[in-house]
């Protein structure tokens, strides 16, 4: 039996934290071994895309996957982003971001959250944010309010912490 299919899209190549984040990300996945994988790299701002190294295995295998078209539409779709760049393309949708570090999400990102399956955040703070975060709908024409805007959609905290063989404690003397 085929694995399901699973596309990344994310700035997997580039020196950026949504690109460190997302080669994390990438190498769970490989670690899980449940997914046919495929990657849709994109750009971060300006930072350099170097840091797939095509011969490491790591880097081999990520090349490897990468696509430059969508034949069908994926089993999951998991794109890591701000959160207003969300858009569904997957059976299954997950949107990974890093939130925001204030207490009021943009309305885009509330929009946009909610197009998607599920949310990822790196913290209890972004979460509480984006599920606390409430707009009034205005009607075009009066002005008034024929609702309210807020995330519909499920939140998880994937709290990544520390590499403890690159960060280990001090000993002073």
């Amino acid at each position: 039996m085929s694995k399901p299919v699973l596309v990344l899209q994310a700035p997997i190549a580039t020196r950026s934290g949504y690109g460190d984040h997302s080669r994390d990300i990438l190498r769970s996945l490989y670690e899980l071994d449940k997914f046919d994988i495929k990657l849709i790299p994109t750009q971060w701002g300006a930072t350099p895309q170097n840091q797939l190294d095509p011969s490491s295995e790591f880097g081999k295998r990520a090349l490897g996957d990468v696509i430059t078209t969508l034949d069908k539409k994926p089993d999951v779709y998991v794109q890591l982003t701000i959160a207003n760049e969300f858009r569904p393309i997957g059976n299954y949708n997950i949107g990974i971001t890093a939130g925001v570090e204030t207490t009021l999400a943009p309305q885009e990102f509330i929009t946009a959250g909610n197009t998607m399956d599920l949310l990822i955040v790196p913290s209890k703070f972004a979460k509480d944010t984006l599920e606390k975060t409430v707009y009034d709908k205005l009607d075009k024409n009066t002005h008034k309010s024929v609702g309210q805007l807020q995330l519909e959609k499920p939140v998880e905290v994937l709290f990544e912490g520390v590499c403890t063989e690159t960060f280990q404690p001090i000993e002073w003397i």
